[in-house]
């Protein structure tokens, strides 16, 4: 298990601390979404990243308008938000992608699997919105699960 103590990112303070390196979502230039089964809680915590409440995040994008660049959350242990997906706060600049990620709310989360994926695509949305469901007509990031302790 990788395990992280965390650190001040970019355009503010994480509160609760998060990874000394932010997890690296990789390039935004897969064409298609994960599978179902990659989108289930892994079996053991082998190779897994361990994180906090807060953590941040950053990957790399070469995109033109209208596409905006977006980081997802999805609590893959809870059966109750399979494949819902929470907009994290996300700045996108440069080609480079620089954000923050939640997992979960206060103790609701701990000792949980989460899965983060960045997207391109050109439908407008905001932190905080939920989504059912990726966007079919996006690019994608390689999925990365982590878990919160």
């Amino acid at each position: 298990m990788k395990q992280c103590v965390f650190a001040l990112v970019g355009f503010g303070m994480l509160a609760g601390a998060a990874c000394s390196h932010a997890s690296d979502l990789g390039k935004v230039d897969q064409k298609n979404p994960p599978s179902r089964e990659e989108l289930k809680a892994p079996k053991s915590d082998k190779g897994i990243e361990i994180v906090r409440l807060r953590g941040p995040v950053s990957g790399t994008a070469k995109i033109e308008p209208p596409l905006r660049v977006y980081v997802l959350v999805n609590p893959l242990s809870n059966k109750d938000t399979q494949d819902v997906w929470w907009v994290q706060d996300a700045q996108f600049a440069d080609g480079k992608l620089t954000g923050t990620c939640q997992f979960g709310e206060g103790a609701a989360g701990i000792g949980e699997y989460f899965a983060i994926i960045a997207i391109a695509t050109d439908k407008p949305y905001s932190t905080g919105d939920m989504i059912t469901g990726l966007p079919r007509a996006a690019l994608y990031s390689k999925l990365k699960i982590v878990k919160r302790e």
